[in-house]
C-alpha cells in the first residue's frame, strides 16, 4: 500500500476527488477504480465510503436534460414494460440532443417527447 491503507471518512476520498490532478478531468470515477488508483484496500473491505450526487437549482441545462431523457424513458416504458433505455441529453443554444442505445419494440416519436419537455 502507498501512502493510506485505507480511507477513513468520506471527506477525505471527496478531497482526494476533487483535488488530486490526475482525477480532476473526470469526476465520475467509481471508488473501486480509485482504490485501483491508489492502491487501496478493495472497494468490498472498506468500512466506509462516499456517496456522492449532483445538485443543481431550477433553470440549469442539466434539469432539462434529466427531464428529456426520463421523458423518454417513461414514453418507452408505457408502451414496452421490457424496454432497455441507455440515453444521455445534451442541450446547447436552440439545440438538444439525445444519444445512447434504446433498445424497445414502442413506437416513439423522440422528437415529439423533446419539444413537449422543453415547452
Amino acid at each position: 500500500h502507498r501512502l493510506w491503507s485505507r480511507i477513513e471518512s468520506g471527506w477525505w476520498l471527496s478531497f482526494i476527488v476533487s483535488y488530486h490532478p490526475l482525477l480532476s478531468l473526470s469526476l465520475s470515477l467509481s471508488l473501486s477504480l480509485l482504490s485501483i488508483i491508489f492502491n487501496l484496500v478493495p472497494f468490498q473491505e472498506m468500512e466506509t465510503f462516499l456517496f456522492t450526487s449532483e445538485s443543481v437549482n431550477e433553470g440549469h441545462p442539466d434539469k432539462l436534460c434529466d427531464q428529456v431523457s426520463d421523458a423518454m424513458l417513461d414514453a418507452c416504458l408505457a408502451q414496452d414494460p421490457e424496454s432497455k433505455v441507455a440515453c444521455e441529453t445534451c442541450t446547447k443554444t436552440n439545440m438538444v440532443m439525445v444519444f445512447g442505445e434504446i433498445t424497445t419494440k414502442a413506437n416513439v416519436d423522440y422528437e415529439k417527447i423533446v419539444r413537449d419537455t422543453c415547452r
